[in-house]
């Protein structure tokens, strides 16, 4: 669909539930048609989300087209809504949303949340709450990494975590949410989670991954206990594989891993404890338990046989 042909006033009606089934079905094959309709559309809902949270309607907004030259004006447009709705609240001193902010050089942090849910807060990742969660909405808004364990409520209270490429609602569980630019995760540990993304709805049990990786998803069966490793500086592995270990440092750090050879190396486990922090002993011990070679060149690793 050409950009000039759409109404992009009609995104709000469809994210707000007020488009009709016509006006769905030319939504949604307006996003599916461009990456940067895409980006246009979670970085409106993100606010139109929060404004929401907040117990706000957005201001009426005029019904006219306008070319893809004009969409950014649009999220500018929006982003100050959601800007002057902040200053609102704080000034009246309504309900606010509280900050947390690590630095990629920090450590995880544990954060106890209003209504009682914990949350381990990776390195270099960013959480917002209600400051009253159990009266003004039990949603929380994360970019980068959490793990959370999430107080069971009733029906009709449900946590829900917002992330710019989907939302996860949750009654009682623990799960890890992870995105970055190129992916969005969700790997449930305990009881069971609802994801919700562009055309696409599922549920999570334990053991199970939901990945979004370059505009393709999938959900296949995972061992828990690697996603959550980084939350322990100094975690046990039992039987750990050489892949395992890979696809693990990956979530934690956003390294690309290649293991060449890998049928070379099809056994070989590792039992005991390895300190993550990303230092040249991690590699080291790493490199002497499974003998290979390992070369890290900035955000790449490269493992071989030795």
């Amino acid at each position: 669909m050409h950009d000039k042909e759409f109404d992009h006033w009609l995104l709000i009606r469809f994210i707000d539930g007020t488009a009709n089934e016509t006006e769905q079905e030319r939504v949604l094959a307006w996003i599916n048609s461009d990456d940067a309709n895409k980006e246009l559309y979670f970085r409106v809902k993100d606010i139109l989300d929060r404004q929401r949270a907040a117990g706000i309607a957005a201001p009426p907004l005029p019904r006219r087209s306008f070319s893809r030259g004009w969409m950014k004006y649009a999220a500018v447009l929006l982003l100050a809504i959601g800007v002057a709705v902040w200053f609102f609240y704080r000034n009246t001193g309504s309900p606010q949303l509280m900050l947390v902010k690590l630095s990629p050089a920090d450590s995880a942090r544990m954060i106890l949340l209003p209504d009682s849910s914990l949350v381990w807060l990776g390195p270099g990742s960013e959480l917002q709450y209600h400051q009253e969660m159990e009266q003004d909405g039990r949603a929380v808004w994360i970019k980068g990494t959490g793990y959370f364990d999430v107080k069971a409520q009733q029906a009709n209270n449900a946590f829900i975590v917002h992330t710019q490429r989907m939302e996860v609602t949750v009654l009682g569980t623990s799960f890890v949410v992870r995105e970055d630019e190129r992916r969005s995760s969700v790997v449930v540990s305990t009881g069971a989670v609802k994801v919700n993304a562009p055309q696409q709805a599922l549920t999570l049990h334990p053991n199970e991954r939901w990945l979004l990786e370059d505009g393709r998803s999938r959900k296949e069966a995972v061992n828990a206990a690697l996603y959550t490793a980084w939350m322990d500086d100094d975690p046990y592995f039992e039987n750990t594989s050489l892949a395992e270990v890979a696809e693990m440092l990956s979530v934690i750090y956003g390294y690309t891993i290649t293991i060449e050879k890998p049928e070379q190396l099809k056994g070989q486990t590792f039992s005991g404890r390895i300190a993550l922090k990303d230092r040249p002993e991690l590699w080291n011990t790493l490199s002497i338990m499974y003998n290979v070679t390992i070369i890290k060149k900035e955000r790449h690793v490269t493992i071989q046989p030795k």
